[in-house]
């Protein structure tokens, strides 16, 4: 019977004990910095006694292309170019219930994971989304490019459901 090295089992434990159970974990589809996000979301929802927020693949890829929409076409709106709404986008990627979604942008030291947060968590309409004990799923998407001449923007859109099937 092989056994595990002291330190190694040591490592793996202290590794459980410290990542929450909602930390965005490898494979989610994110990038490191949609992973931020999502992991300041929860803490925030956690500080509040609510229910953590899981990332759903399809979701991530709406968001992301969302992100990507917006700064292509140098625009900023919960409508998408073709007319569609949050809603639509976010049912078609098998959202159910409530949902929503959240929009932001940042260049420089505004286009951080922190401060993208922090700009939504000041705005009253963005953190009842982000905070609404109904939602479960969540995708985030970041993009990057130039909007409004401001190069190196971080376009950032959130899509929430209550549910996927």
């Amino acid at each position: 019977m092989r056994r595990s090295h002291p330190l190694l089992v040591a490592a793996v434990l202290m590794l459980t004990l410290v990542a929450p159970s909602w930390a965005a974990v490898p494979g989610s589809g994110m990038s490191l910095r949609e992973e931020r996000v999502f992991d300041l979301v929860n803490e925030l929802r956690a500080e509040r006694g609510l229910e953590p927020l899981r990332v759903h693949a399809r979701l991530v890829t709406v968001a992301r292309r969302h992100s990507r929409e917006m700064l292509r076409h140098d625009f900023f709106s919960h409508r998408g170019r073709d007319g569609s709404t949050p809603d639509q986008r976010i049912r078609r990627a098998g959202g159910r219930g409530a949902t929503g979604e959240t929009l932001a942008w940042g260049s420089g030291s505004s286009a951080t994971p922190a401060e993208i947060v922090r700009m939504w968590m000041e705005s009253p309409p963005h953190k009842r989304i982000l905070l609404d004990p109904d939602f479960r799923q969540i995708g985030i998407g970041r993009a990057l490019g130039t909007y409004q001449g401001y190069g190196g923007t971080a376009m950032f859109t959130a899509d929430l459901a209550e549910r996927t099937r």
